[in-house]
């Protein structure tokens, strides 16, 4: 009779132990969630901050690209202007075609076109559809415009 009797307790306790058990699980598996969320919450930053590392450093890169295109050209430009009154100009030719070269490596083409194309030219004087005379070059770097070209302008071809 005493088997009997305690069986009660040992199945109160085991069934109390059980609850104890249930909710530690649940608790546990509560903890669990919270730090899996936490963990794809930081996951997710951590990409976003690489995403956006790398969106700066190819801004940075294009922006250095574009500087020094642009410091070329300008020499460029002066080189072609002391052509124009020089008399000895195959060392001055040298280099010009150097810094061309410079250029070409980076990326940068001369802006050709005979019809006028306000993307590309900026009209100075005139009116029509067809550049009639180039005052300065343009240029573009990776096919985008990084110089327009300064440009006459007229209803005929006279380039």
């Amino acid at each position: 009779m005493k088997n009997n009797l305690r069986k009660p307790q040992v199945l109160i306790k085991q069934w109390m132990n059980k609850a104890k058990t249930d909710e530690a699980l649940a608790w546990a598996l509560g903890l669990a969630k919270d730090a899996q969320k936490k963990y794809i919450a930081v996951k997710s930053e951590e990409a976003n901050a690489v995403r956006r590392k790398d969106i700066q450093i190819k801004e940075s890169f294009r922006k250095g690209k574009t500087d020094g295109a642009l410091a070329l050209i300008d020499s460029i430009e002066s080189l072609e202007r002391a052509l124009e009154f020089s008399k000895d100009s195959e060392g001055l030719e040298m280099i010009r075609d150097e810094l061309l070269n410079r250029l070409k490596g980076l990326g940068v083409e001369e802006v050709e076109s005979d019809e006028f194309n306000p993307s590309f030219h900026q009209a100075v004087k005139g009116k029509g559809k067809y550049v009639s005379k180039i005052l300065r070059k343009g240029y573009l770097l990776d096919g985008n415009l990084l110089k327009p070209a300064m440009v006459e302008i007229s209803e005929g071809r006279k380039i």
